[in-house]
């Protein structure tokens, strides 16, 4: 069904933005914060309710090391290949 295909496609450019991503694990990036902080919270809860209506969406703490947040993200790739 069309659900489905979508929901593959979304499955594959997820996995593609892990596979970029693990190539930058552990780099930093300079950048300016302009927005307000409350924005910026409304934002990220936003974000973080996303994971209550839509299955393939996950959520990865990144303030732990980078090989675990590696293998989090391996186990879900793992799933969705």
């Amino acid at each position: 069904t069309e659900r489905r295909a979508d929901a593959a496609t979304w499955d594959v450019i997820n996995w593609l933005k892990c596979e970029y991503m693990q190539a930058h694990i552990g780099e930093e990036f300079e950048g300016v914060v302009i927005e307000e902080k409350r924005k910026l919270e409304k934002v990220r809860e936003n974000y973080m309710s996303l994971k209550n209506y839509f299955p393939n969406v996950h959520i990865i703490d990144g303030n732990r090391n980078k090989q675990e947040v590696f293998e989090d993200i391996k186990k879900i790739v793992d799933k969705t290949v």
